[in-house]
Formats: structure tokens, C-alpha cells, sequence
């Protein structure tokens, strides 16, 4: 990889100039209390999970929580991965990735609705890092007010 490679960079990146800007919202779960940072753009919206300031340390290791949303008619379908810190035998911590999927049901200018593919902490397989056992859960997102601190 050369400097051949560095040249297809412009060029991959020029269609994205002309298409229009996406918009960053912040978004919160009534479900859970997370924060979700939302790029929207034209039939695609990116999911990404805020950390609280408590965890930086695990943002410093590489920790997300995100998904890519593609409109299917009514509904958005979501592929979803996770890079997050679990506890395993004899409190070793292990990261593990996990790919999951989720759905938007409803996308209202103030509510999201759907449901995301989710787990507890005794399903996961520390030492293999795989998901024994997974269930879908019904989740709802309000829009924070322009101005309002993430």
C-alpha cells in the first residue's frame, strides 16, 4: 500500500460531498437512559452510544455500541456491533465484539421507536466471547431539545 492507495481516497470520498449533509441529534432512551449520538442522512441514519465521563476509560480502550439503520419501507433495519469490557472467571475482564441487530419501527421528529436484539452479562461466554443466549427488547427515544448538553 503505497501511495497508489492514498490517490483512491479523494475519489471514494467525492460522492459523499455531493450528497446532502447529514444531521447530528441527540437522542435518549426512556428505556435504559443511554444517550445516543444519530447522524441522519438520506434513507440511512448511524447509531452511536454516548458514554457517561465515568466511562473513559473503556472509550480509551476502543468501547462502542453502534448501529447502521438502512429504510426498508415502513420499518428500519439495523446491523449492530459492540466493543465492550465483560467480567470472566476470577474478575478477569475480556473484551469482546458482538454483531446484533435492531429495528426502527417508528421515526417521529421527537420519538423512536423499535426493538434491539439484547442480552444479560451471565449469557455471555467470557472466555469464547459468544452469546449464549440473546432476546429482542422493545426500546423508545426521545429527541433532546436544540441547545440541551448531551
Amino acid at each position: 500500500m503505497g501511495p497508489r492507495w492514498l490517490a483512491v481516497i479523494p475519489l471514494a470520498l467525492a460522492p459523499m460531498a455531493l450528497a446532502q449533509s447529514p444531521s447530528v441529534q441527540l437522542w435518549t432512551s426512556l428505556t435504559s437512559g443511554i444517550k445516543y449520538k444519530l447522524t441522519v442522512g438520506d434513507h440511512r441514519l448511524a447509531a452511536e452510544k454516548i458514554f457517561p465521563p465515568e466511562y473513559q476509560s473503556q472509550l480509551d480502550h476502543g468501547a462502542y455500541v453502534r448501529c447502521e439503520y438502512s429504510q426498508q419501507e415502513e420499518a428500519w433495519a439495523g446491523k449492530c456491533s459492540s466493543k465492550l469490557p465483560y467480567a470472566g472467571d476470577k474478575n478477569r475482564r475480556k473484551w469482546c465484539t458482538f454483531q446484533f441487530t435492531s429495528k426502527i419501527t417508528s421515526f417521529t421528529p421527537t420519538r423512536i421507536e423499535g426493538e434491539s436484539e439484547v442480552w444479560n452479562g451471565n449469557d455471555v461466554d467470557v472466555d469464547k466471547c459468544e452469546l449464549q443466549k440473546t432476546h429482542m427488547q422493545h426500546f423508545v427515544w426521545v429527541r433532546k431539545a436544540d441547545g440541551e448538553k448531551p
